[in-house]
């Protein structure tokens, strides 16, 4: 029990450090490439624009999804999730310290 206690303690832990990490760069990236064009950055949301990210992540999970009509409607929704998770799974076999690692793979490297 206390394994799995630990595995979805460090996976929340770590999901939160990845999106958190994400949308420092996305702000980042936005105000950098405000000041090389000269213009005003991303400063709508927040202080210094920094809820700037999570209001466009709101927008896009509160906007409606159309489904075209001869589209194949599972993988239509299954399509952002064959995108997200890969790209997350990268992160189960970075050890961050001792102990906490999510999948503990011999072949560590070459799963990255």
């Amino acid at each position: 029990m206390m394994d799995w206690l630990h595995f979805i303690i460090f996976t929340v832990i770590l999901f939160v450090f990845v999106i958190s990490g994400v949308l420092f760069f996305i702000w980042y990236e936005r105000r950098a490439l405000a000041r090389f064009q000269l213009r005003p950055g991303p400063n709508r949301a927040g202080p210094f624009g920094l809820l700037q990210p999570v209001a466009d992540a709101l927008k896009v999970l509160l906007k409606e999804d159309i489904v075209p009509t001869l589209a194949d409607k599972p993988v239509h929704f299954l399509a952002p999730m064959v995108a997200f998770v890969p790209a997350m799974a990268v992160f189960a076999v970075i050890p961050f310290g001792d102990g906490a690692l999510l999948a503990d793979l011999n072949i560590g490297i070459l799963y990255i």
